[in-house]
């Protein structure tokens, strides 16, 4: 399930702005646009999930139906090509994807009573599903260059299809009850409630807001140092070849250090990553940078996650997981996009060629601030609470 869930987002994300960009000849500000809307369905999306998933339907099933909805909207995604169609598209697209990562995480946190411990390992298998499909693709496609990148949207919508059928096969999970109790997730919202979550989100929020500028400018500044289009995907799946011993160790290193510190160094890999791709030669020191996204992503969002779920039960953990990726991914990736659009834009005054070396430092000292905000507010859970 892991494998399938982020074979799909690997299938297309990394190069979607080159997409958009190059292929379909979209400016910056509405390439910003449309990557924004991905936001936009996760402040949407996971209110209405959180309300019916495990209420009114099981989250394997609701699951299943959202993947197979979303091969089908992904594959007349691919066909457009027209500014409108493809916004529309995509945000329906979002509206039905964004739910499903939560999901995906709740149901393993629902099968596996060991899975706050044992969680990275079963996350890992996302992380090989990604680099699959980066290479895979990259391999037997982009050779011919960008005239087939709409080619990764339509396996991305035949994996999608995959994980739904199999998610309807799934047993039901402990945390389904037999019907709706009320029509608002009480226990969810009471875990968003306490303090240590409050901080948490908001400081996952702002994370989210700096994060998306490596989705956002990645395919296109590696394509303007001088990469070609076949090695784009490759080149920024290394990030996930350490991510595979990061996630098999990340139990270990909660146990040890505790999920403040794990945090902290996930943004201090951040920082290296920006700094590295603003300095922008030579290649090598560049493909450094991007080697450490899977770390970083690993030690910040795997372990948010985890640091989450210490405060649910079964009534409460699929609407909770929901409720805090509507939070923290939903609102701060949607305003980080638009930010990175005029940002991207503003780096190329008069048709000029984009400034990355500014592009980049902008993160970079955004994540600084945020690094020694963390550092002096949040808590680990045993502090606020939990154990």
């Amino acid at each position: 399930m892991m494998f399938l869930q982020f074979f799909i987002a690997g299938a297309f994300t990394p190069v979607l702005s080159l997409y958009l960009k190059d292929f379909l000849h979209f400016s910056g500000v509405q390439t910003g646009m449309i990557l924004s809307v991905t936001a936009a369905g996760a402040i949407i999306a996971p209110m209405v999930t959180s309300l019916v998933a495990d209420r009114f339907i099981k989250a394997e099933h609701l699951l299943g139906v959202l993947q197979i909805a979303g091969g089908a909207l992904l594959w007349a995604f691919a066909l457009q090509t027209e500014f409108m169609p493809v916004s529309l598209l995509y945000l329906c697209y979002t509206l039905i994807n964004v739910p499903t990562f939560a999901l995906t995480n709740a149901i393993v946190f629902h099968h596996s009573p060991e899975a706050r411990h044992a969680f990275g390992a079963i996350r890992v298998w996302g992380t090989i599903g990604w680099i699959a499909v980066a290479w895979l693709f990259s391999w037997f496609w982009l050779h011919g260059g960008t005239g087939h990148l709409p080619d990764a949207l339509k396996l991305a919508a035949v994996a999608s299809f995959i994980l739904g059928f199999y998610a309807l096969s799934l047993p039901a999970s402990a945390g389904m009850r037999g019907g709706p109790s009320g029509f608002l997730p009480i226990e969810s919202l009471r875990v968003l409630k306490n303090p240590a979550i409050v901080r948490l989100c908001v400081f996952m929020l702002a994370i989210s807001f700096f994060y998306r500028f490596y989705f956002f400018g990645t395919a296109p500044f590696l394509r303007a140092i001088g990469f070609s289009d076949s090695a784009i995907m490759p080149v920024m799946s290394l990030g996930q070849v350490p991510e595979i011993f990061a996630m098999t160790i990340l139990g270990w290193l909660l146990l040890r250090h505790g999920s403040k510190k794990i945090i902290l160094l996930g943004l201090l890999l951040d920082i290296f990553r920006y700094a590295t791709a603003a300095a922008g030669t030579p290649h090598w020191l560049v493909i450094a940078g991007l080697t450490v996204h899977g770390l970083s992503y690993t030690f910040i969002y795997t372990t948010a996650a985890i640091y989450l779920d210490r405060f649910c039960d079964a009534s409460s953990r699929t609407g909770a997981h929901q409720l805090f990726s509507m939070i923290t991914s939903g609102i701060g990736s949607f305003a980080g996009n638009i930010f990175c659009g005029n940002v991207m834009d503003a780096c190329a005054v008069n048709g000029a060629p984009v400034n990355y070396h500014v592009f980049w430092l902008v993160p970079a000292a955004g994540l600084i601030v945020l690094f020694f905000a963390c550092k002096f507010f949040l808590k680990n859970p045993a502090a606020a609470g939990k154990k």
